[in-house]
């Protein structure tokens, strides 16, 4: 599509009518005012789908370089610019060591000491986050907000010594994560 054709498209496609927007400041502002109708009725239809128990969410970002005060800049990631949407779900994922400064966990050194299977936990009372620390072939960090350290079980890993398979006590958390990762991982493949 051309320029000009874009910007006529632009000029005359309109979802709200716009005298009756709010101000910045006036009571009832909105910020999407002009493609509420639209936000509307994609959400109606979003709600029409019978939700599943799991899903699996990566942070999708929207790429955009225009004026908003919903834009992000996240300078290390493949789209620096754009509108990120973050919502409040019971969730579960993994954590970079370098991202837990406070959280007093057991050192990858003293992990490293204790025998395969070990793990260390912080919870935080105000926010209802539990952080884990296992010990596999490295340490692996992960962050809930439902599942816990308990039940543990047992999983049958690889042992790189003996070039054998042991069984090493794992966490609840660490079965939930595994359980249910691979959706987002699907997804990025299929997108690009």
């Amino acid at each position: 599509m051309g320029r000009q054709r874009f910007d006529k498209i632009k000029r005359f496609l309109h979802f709200n009518d716009n005298s009756k927007a709010k101000k910045p400041g006036e009571q009832g502002f909105d910020k999407l005012y002009k493609i509420r109708p639209v936000l509307g009725h994609i959400r109606s239809k979003f709600l029409e789908v019978t939700p599943e128990e799991h899903h699996s969410i990566d942070e999708q970002m929207i790429p955009f370089k225009g004026r908003s005060s919903l834009r992000q800049y996240l300078p290390k990631k493949p789209t620096k610019w754009g509108m990120l949407k973050i919502k409040g779900f019971p969730c579960i994922g993994t954590l970079n060591k370098t991202r837990l400064k406070g959280c007093l966990l057991l050192t990858d050194g003293e992990m490293k000491k204790r025998e395969r299977g070990t793990s260390d936990y912080r919870t935080d009372i105000h926010s209802g986050v539990i952080v884990v620390k296992w010990l596999d072939n490295n340490t692996v960090c992960l962050a809930s907000t439902y599942a816990g350290i308990t039940p543990q079980d047992t999983c049958r890993r690889w042992n790189v010594k003996d070039k054998s398979r042991v069984e090493v006590s794992r966490p609840a958390i660490v079965y939930e994560y595994n359980r249910h990762m691979g959706g987002v991982d699907l997804v990025d493949m299929l997108v690009e």
